[in-house]
């Protein structure tokens, strides 16, 4: 997280943060419970870390996190796949909607195909790929995936994701370094989030 202009990690295992200290890092031990208190901060990142918990645990993460967020604050929450090539996150913001957009991320580095972003949606989100205004979505990236690949049998994974990603107002492509990266903001936020509410 960036606290003022310092960036500093937060790390449940104290042989961890101490081995990250040693190394020079700004470390705090502590859980998302702890996040409120160390803020407000700029910018927040959490990756892998909700993703095998209760679904009401992590909804309730997503208020903590949000609450750790001063004004304009911004918080990356998702999942990756094992080798990082694919992510999903979610954008939180700590003005309604919390749960603004979700952030889809590629290194191309296996390839792309939009169902592999599908399996590493956060983890309110597993599940309900097909369904809503998210299923929709899908719908039409899989199904602007399927034409592009039948018209260029042969074509990179840089073409295959620049010619099926949705072309509409609610989608804008990101700069990554090494990679692509699109935003998805939906009218009203996240479906299922828009405000957070207590389990």
């Amino acid at each position: 997280m960036r606290v003022g202009g310092e960036l500093v990690a937060l790390e449940l295992d104290p042989v961890r943060a101490a081995r990250a200290r040693a190394a020079g890092l700004s470390v705090q031990e502590g859980d998302l419970e702890t996040l409120p208190a160390l803020g407000p901060a700029a910018f927040v990142r959490v990756a892998n870390v909700l993703r095998g918990l209760d679904l009401g645990i992590a909804l309730s993460a997503h208020l903590r996190i949000c609450a750790s967020l001063g004004p304009g604050g911004l918080a990356l929450e998702g999942s990756t796949d094992r080798h990082g090539a694919f992510a999903v996150a979610h954008e939180l913001r700590p003005e309604a909607p919390q749960r603004r957009a979700l952030i889809f991320a590629a290194d191309l580095s296996a390839g792309f195909a939009p169902p592999a972003l599908r399996h590493v949606l956060p983890r309110d989100l597993r599940g309900r790929a097909r369904e809503g205004a998210l299923g929709r979505f899908f719908g039409r990236w899989e199904a602007a995936f399927a034409a592009a690949r039948a018209a260029a049998p042969r074509a990179s994974a840089d073409a295959l994701w620049s010619q099926s990603t949705p072309a509409e107002e609610t989608v804008m492509h990101l700069p990554m370094e090494g990679g692509v990266a699109l935003r998805w903001a939906p009218a009203g936020g996240v479906p299922g989030g828009g405000d957070i509410k207590e389990p």
